[in-house]
């Protein structure tokens, strides 16, 4: 086994609305780094939700191999900038790969389901917000654009995936017309 990362989980060091980038600098709670890195933490923990309920064995190693790029990402953050970057071009190909076998849509989605694919649509609306969240600290340190390109790429993927294994796929009836 590697070296102990996490020895203790209360350190306090928080309790003044402050927290410690891997890097050693000390910055803001609200910060873009700390708030990406919540993001990515949320949209993980979302995952693991969907996971749960989720049977088709490309979606579920897609996902997993999705989960270790979060942890990655989030590496990225707390390193601010210095570490490998991410690799999309995995991704792309399993959009491709899934997008191929589904109907064409004629309308949006409506979130829903069965609940593997409801999660899936919740941890698309995450990735969304944490890629908005990333382009702004992406200002502060233009090392992360591959990142926030990543998370583009895998609102995609979470919206094709949740279409893949729905059970029932509501589409919005349009504008009204006069």
């Amino acid at each position: 086994m590697g070296k102990k990362r996490i020895t203790r989980v209360t350190t306090r060091s928080g309790d003044q609305g402050k927290s410690r980038l891997a890097t050693g600098r000390l910055v803001e709670k609200s910060s873009h780094s700390i708030r990406c890195l919540g993001g990515l933490d949320e949209l993980n923990s979302s995952l693991g939700i969907a996971v749960s309920y989720i049977t088709d064995q490309n979606v579920l190693k897609a996902i997993a191999e999705i989960q270790q790029t979060l942890f990655d990402a989030g590496a990225m953050i707390a390193l601010e900038g210095e570490s490998e970057p991410i690799n999309i071009e995995n991704l792309e190909d399993q959009i491709e790969l899934e997008n191929k076998a589904l109907p064409p849509l004629l309308e949006f989605v409506i979130p829903g389901g069965n609940h593997g694919c409801a999660h899936l649509h919740l941890s698309r609306a995450i990735c969304r917000r944490v890629e908005i969240d990333l382009w702004d600290l992406q200002k502060e340190n233009p090392n992360y654009q591959t990142l926030a390109v990543y998370l583009n790429r895998l609102s995609d993927y979470l919206f094709i995936a949740a279409r893949k294994i729905s059970d029932d796929e509501p589409q919005w009836r349009g504008p009204k017309k006069d």
